[in-house]
């Protein structure tokens, strides 16, 4: 069977993704004004972020104090994701991390 979906692209301006005064990673999937996006803006945010350990290296520290800036409860699962490392086992522990942290 066919699965469809819709998907929204967000353009933010150069070195700014980071910069806690943008939302594009807290509400950028959500259309501006829309019902969805001005009830999830009046709600506490919660973020699973999952990134390679490359990705940690580099800009760990800035996405820990973006989202500590932009007050929404996070944790952060580093990944190893080299290609021999993608397999069943690691979406599993992403899922069970899901899991934990409670995300829907």
């Amino acid at each position: 069977s066919v699965i469809s979906f819709d998907y929204r692209v967000v353009e933010v301006p150069r070195n700014r993704l980071l910069d806690p005064s943008c939302d594009a990673l807290i509400f950028g999937h959500l259309a501006a004004g829309s019902v969805q996006r001005l009830q999830a803006e009046a709600s506490p945010q919660r973020r699973l972020i999952v990134i390679d350990e490359t990705v940690n290296d580099l800009y760990g520290a800035r996405v820990r104090d973006y989202f500590e800036a932009r007050k929404v409860q996070h944790e952060i699962l580093v990944l190893p994701m080299i290609e021999e490392n993608k397999s069943m086992d690691m979406a599993l522990k992403v899922a069970k991390r899901m899991k934990q942290f409670n995300i829907d």
